[in-house]
């Protein structure tokens, strides 16, 4: 049978869990950790054998060969992603490999422009509907390629 532990921190950060999963992925076992609740926000950092990692989409046992698992409540960024991947593989020496349940909702450009939108102060004088435009329409010429498509939800800017 498998051991299975679950690291559950109640002091919103700072309470060690990154460390923890490191040291119990240590060991002969291929380790699978689940990234449930939060998202590319949360930052893990982990130092064993010389080297320093932090963690904030992949497993905090990945020095150690653990696979992730982004449970179908985790909120993954794709965008952040690909930076993390290669950050880790040059302190790490390998690229972990990455599972998601099909639920999985994903943090998407648009999440993220919109909530920039939402935090323009409105004393400045502008609306957050004229500083989404503005971001939306900056994006999408800088950044997308034929091949994606961004779906808006003007809904989302209502209080």
């Amino acid at each position: 049978m498998n051991d299975v532990y679950a690291v559950i921190g109640k002091n919103y950060g700072d309470e060690g869990k990154g460390l923890t999963v490191d040291h119990l992925c240590t060991g002969d076992k291929k380790p699978l950790v689940i990234r449930h609740n939060g998202g590319a926000q949360s930052g893990h950092t982990v130092e064993t054998d010389g080297k320093r990692f932090v963690f904030h989409q992949l497993s905090s046992g990945s020095f150690h060969g653990a696979d992730t698992f982004w449970a179908g409540t985790y909120l993954p960024d794709l965008y952040k992603l690909q930076e993390e991947i290669e950050a880790f593989a040059a302190v790490g020496g390998v690229k972990p490999a990455i599972f998601c349940d099909p639920e999985t909702q994903v943090t998407l450009v648009d999440d993220v422009l919109v909530n920039m939108a939402l935090e323009v102060p409105e004393e400045a004088g502008v609306t957050a509907a004229a500083a989404w435009g503005s971001m939306r329409r900056t994006f999408v010429e800088k950044q997308v390629s034929e091949s994606v498509r961004l779906i808006f939800y003007p809904a989302r800017l209502q209080r």
